[in-house]
């Protein structure tokens, strides 16, 4: 056993030793140490040394596997799924619906649509989940959009009486904001329904809107011209709905066409 004199001047002669040097004796007292020999003071030796070791490298951490498109496409299809028609956010479901349109294009121009491979089989899974939530909004938007019109009143109608709408109220602003959401989704689903696979709801959906409103355009803007001032107002108020809804689906020039009638006496 070394004397405390003789040990520091070990610690004092090891700890001026450059880098490279302290690593191989280390290993070298190291090996000695683990070899059982005994003319040596290891642990003197390598606590003296240890300052001056380099720090071990860590592992490269393992490089992550390619993040395959379809992974994105899930978490889409969650985010559409969580969506309802009582209430959504038209800008949000359309900024979701493009996004899975952009990403699925490329990886259905590669997999194809009848392909049995397992890729393709899971993106045509994603497809049909997307096609099936917006077959939903499809099916619920004539008739949330309808609902934000006054009904007409009961009685005779005919060539010499047509028929009155009801304007006893002013329109219903909870039923009118739903329905500008779904006529704004109508509008936005056009150019990717074909690609999203719902286009056969669409279309049939957006035939009836288009119907409804300008048959509903000609009784309102008839209800204006023919209205007494005490009336007045209400009916204006409901013809501003319609424009609104007209200008979204039909387009402004359509709108602007109604409201020209409204103004014909």
């Amino acid at each position: 056993m070394l004397s405390q004199e003789k040990t520091d001047a070990l610690k004092s002669f090891l700890s001026a030793l450059p880098e490279s040097a302290a690593t191989r004796l280390a290993a070298a007292v190291e090996a000695d140490k683990r070899a059982g020999g005994k003319n040596l003071p290891h642990d003197v030796i390598l606590d003296a040394l240890r300052h001056k070791l380099a720090e071990p490298e860590l592992p490269m951490p393992a490089p992550m596997p390619p993040r395959d498109g379809l992974d994105d496409l899930e978490s889409l299809v969650q985010s559409i799924r969580n969506f309802r028609p009582a209430d959504f956010d038209e800008a949000v479901l359309t900024e979701n619906l493009n996004a899975f349109a952009s990403a699925s294009a490329p990886l259905l121009r590669e997999l194809g649509v009848n392909s049995t491979d397992r890729r393709a089989q899971r993106l045509a899974k994603y497809r049909a989940a997307v096609a099936d939530v917006m077959d939903g909004f499809m099916e619920r938007a004539p008739r949330a959009i309808a609902q934000a019109l006054p009904v007409h009143k009961l009685g005779a109608f005919g060539f010499r009486n047509p028929r009155r709408l009801d304007l006893s109220k002013p329109p219903d602003t909870e039923r009118l904001a739903q329905a500008k959401r779904f006529a704004t989704l109508l509008v936005a689903c056009r150019p990717i329904a074909l690609g999203l696979g719902f286009d056969a709801s669409l279309a049939p959906a957006l035939e009836d809107v288009t119907r409804a409103l300008r048959r509903y355009g000609e009784d309102i803007a008839r209800e204006v011209r023919v209205s007494q001032p005490e009336t007045r107002e209400r009916a204006e108020a409901h013809l501003a709905a319609a424009l609104e809804l007209c200008a979204t689906v039909l387009g402004k020039e359509e709108a602007e066409l109604l409201r020209r009638q409204s103004l014909s006496s």
